[in-house]
């Protein structure tokens, strides 16, 4: 899923209806402009979170290894290859800065 800006997609609708004019008279395409219009202002509107951006730190402890993340402090131990997850399980953080 992504985020758009409904309002530009209406106006991009709208101005790329050419392909119709050939085919449909005024009347078709104002109906067709109209019921894509009702399904994208009836769609439901979902709030935006933005991202947090985060990166795992290495860290040992005695024998044990943890990786701590970066945004929110919390370290997991290493036994489930938590380096390669893509988002900390604890706060959601994106897991794709750079050292």
């Amino acid at each position: 899923m992504r985020l758009i800006d409904a309002d530009e997609l209406m106006a991009t609708i709208k101005m790329h209806d050419y392909p119709l004019r050939g085919h449909y008279n005024s009347t078709d395409r104002g109906m067709w402009t109209a019921g894509i219009q009702q399904a994208i202002d009836e769609a439901p509107t979902i709030d935006a979170v933005p991202v947090v951006h985060g990166r795992w730190e290495k860290r040992k402890e005695d024998t044990l290894i943890h990786w701590d993340c970066t945004q929110c402090g919390i370290g997991f131990l290493d036994d489930i290859g938590l380096d390669k997850l893509h988002y900390c399980p604890n706060c959601g953080a994106k897991m794709d800065l750079e050292d």
